[in-house]
């Protein structure tokens, strides 16, 4: 919640609803996160991070290749049908190509993470999510 109350305060608002809507999805993927995970081994931090990261996606406030970890794929079988969302949206946010690095930008401030944080908690949590999708509830 609080990253997304910052990142609210730091866009005016501008982001309410579609940040609204992402903590509430957050909140029910790190619910079944921690029915099959003990509490210690998901940092809050990093995991609140990476599914904040992939609300954004999903909520198509940021497109996915201003995200996307540079180093490491694994998170697009996670989050593929957001990708292609995002994917079919690129023409229509290519123009809007400083739009996302500014929003990219506040997402770091509002955060206090640089890119190699924010990559580092998309593939934790893509991680955590895999494997949720894996395990049965207990």
């Amino acid at each position: 919640g609080v990253f997304c109350e910052r990142l609210n305060a730091a866009t005016d608002g501008l982001f309410k609803a579609a940040l609204d809507w992402i903590l509430e999805q957050g909140a029910s993927e790190a619910r079944v996160a921690l029915q099959n995970f003990h509490v210690f081994e998901l940092p809050q931090r990093r995991l609140a991070l990476g599914l904040l990261c992939h609300g954004l996606v999903a909520a198509r406030v940021l497109d996915f290749e201003t995200l996307r970890p540079s180093t490491n794929d694994a998170w697009e079988p996670v989050f593929a049908r957001d990708i292609e969302v995002s994917k079919s949206n690129r023409s229509r946010l290519a123009h809007m190509e400083w739009i996302q690095q500014s929003m990219f930008e506040v997402l770091q401030i509002a955060t206090d993470s640089d890119r190699d944080s924010l990559e580092r908690a998309i593939d934790f949590a893509s991680a955590v999510l895999r494997e949720s999708a894996h395990e049965p509830q207990q």
